[in-house]
């Protein structure tokens, strides 16, 4: 994945300011199969585009749900 970022960011050096949002997939979002199709065009199997697509919701609907404390709060 790392790998995958860096080549994206090089080929796309005007995204610097974006990383979070065009280069790194760091959430759930509705654009997410056109974030997939550039892991499958960077030859990720179907099977890694997938996990990845269920982690990233999992952790979404987490998130929404308060199922995990935020960041800021005590433990």
């Amino acid at each position: 994945m790392v790998n995958h970022y860096i080549r994206r960011l090089q080929k796309n050096p005007h995204l610097h300011d974006k990383v979070e949002f065009e280069i790194v997939l760091t959430c759930y979002t509705p654009d997410i199969d056109k974030h997939c199709e550039r892991l499958k065009e960077d030859n990720f199997s179907e099977q890694e585009i997938s996990e990845l697509k269920e982690k990233l919701e999992s952790s979404y609907r987490d998130a929404i749900t308060g199922k995990h404390l935020p960041i800021d709060e005590p433990y």
